[in-house]
């Protein structure tokens, strides 16, 4: 269940900031499969992909 709140939560993040999954796939340096898996709460992201991911999106690790 938490990974699915995560997945929601980048989702409407990731939306909020006008990217696609793809933009954000390729700003992040993942796959596009990866965010996709994450935003459907399948899996989270290793904390070294998550600063990336935070990074492309403009946040702190801890808001996301």
């Amino acid at each position: 269940m938490e990974d699915l709140i995560f997945g929601r939560f980048l989702q409407d993040l990731r939306e909020k900031r006008g990217f696609t999954v793809t933009q954000l796939a390729q700003t992040a340096g993942v796959s596009i499969q990866s965010v996709i898996q994450w935003e459907k709460g399948l899996n989270k992201p290793p904390i070294s992909t998550l600063e990336k991911v935070a990074l492309a999106l403009n946040v702190r690790v801890d808001e996301l």
